[in-house]
């Protein structure tokens, strides 16, 4: 597939991917040999992807900006108890794991606890992702990275100060490479500003804290240029 796509194999990283399934394979087959399968279930998953510039055609970015494909989608695997979804489309964050397993045993998801389980709940239109650069984070005053991630469109904003502003915007569907930012295109204003709002209703009790104005549309803005097409 890769070939195809005029792209080259990182060689490294198919080994690395060869050993774990290898490994993997020894687990399940001795719980296989106690007899108890049907009472455990495996999950096997990754804190966040990396994007690796022979396959992605890509260099790394700087980490506030990574937000993209690469960088976000990791997999997701289940084995053992039949409970668990065999596959289930549409976009899921890393809160909905816990869900799943909880709701894989017949325990109740806490109240608080904003994860959907996999086998019962629909997909969100949205996932929002965040980061802080390394170390220690002040949420109070650091700079803080945000990514809207929905089916057909990916969101990046910026958190400075009490303002939260868009920064990069990409159509899925025409540019799944994630290459052209059109947050300055005018046309897309009102998908920026929905996915905007998104983000705000998302991370309400951070932004509060940071004394932005969630329900204003002048407590955020997007970038000096859609701004400027915008007055004229």
């Amino acid at each position: 597939v890769f070939r195809a796509m005029g792209r080259q194999v990182d060689l490294s990283y198919l080994v690395s991917l060869s050993v774990v399934d290898r490994e993997l394979g020894k687990l399940l087959d001795r719980i296989g040999a106690t007899g108890h399968v049907d009472d455990i279930s495996v999950m096997v998953i990754a804190d966040h992807g990396t994007t690796l510039e022979s396959v992605d055609g890509r260099t790394s970015a700087d980490l506030a900006r990574r937000f993209f494909r690469a960088d976000l989608e990791t997999p997701l695997i289940f084995a053992g108890r039949d409970r668990l979804p065999s596959q289930k489309a549409g976009l899921w964050d890393s809160r909905d794991v816990g869900a799943t397993l909880l709701e894989a045993f017949g325990l109740p998801v806490p109240e608080g606890n904003d994860g959907r389980p996999l086998q019962s709940a629909l997909p969100r239109d949205y996932v929002v992702s965040e980061n802080a650069g390394r170390n220690f984070c002040d949420l109070a005053g650091d700079d803080l990275n945000f990514a809207v991630t929905g089916e057909s469109a990916k969101l990046f904003a910026v958190l400075q100060g009490a303002e939260v502003r868009a920064t990069e915007f990409y159509n899925l569907d025409r540019d799944p490479g994630e290459r052209v930012n059109l947050v300055d295109h005018l046309e897309n204003k009102p998908l920026v500003e929905q996915m905007m709002k998104t983000l705000l209703r998302e991370r309400v009790d951070l932004l509060k804290r940071r004394g932005v104005g969630l329900y204003e549309e002048a407590a955020w803005a997007t970038s000096p240029d859609l701004q400027q097409q915008t007055a004229s």
